[in-house]
């Protein structure tokens, strides 16, 4: 399937540079990957969870706010309690904890 997009001077330009810095090849690649994210992120969201990134020691959580997140209904009816385990020193795995 092709997908065409018209988007504006400064997003193409944010674009390029996106793949430049992740050295991503094709416009392809790069819709790949950020289809990935975003089904990732939904996922998280149905399972009632937060996306959310820190610092190495866990110190200085940051939510991530998007609104096509805020439209994704929780498929639990309980709020989750979530906590961050390191996995690697540039990864972190959420795992939720039961109440």
């Amino acid at each position: 399937m092709r997908i065409q997009l018209e988007v504006p001077t400064k997003t193409a330009q944010r674009i390029k540079a996106l793949m430049v810095e992740t050295e991503i090849k094709t416009y392809s690649e790069l819709f790949a990957n950020a289809l990935t994210s975003l089904e990732w992120m939904v996922h998280q969201r149905k399972e009632g969870l937060m996306v959310v990134s820190t610092d190495r020691n866990f110190t200085r959580p940051t939510a991530l706010s998007m609104p096509i997140l805020d439209r994704v209904t929780p498929t639990q009816l309980e709020s989750a309690n979530v906590r961050a385990a390191p996995v690697g020193e540039e990864s972190i795995h959420v795992t939720q904890l039961n109440p």
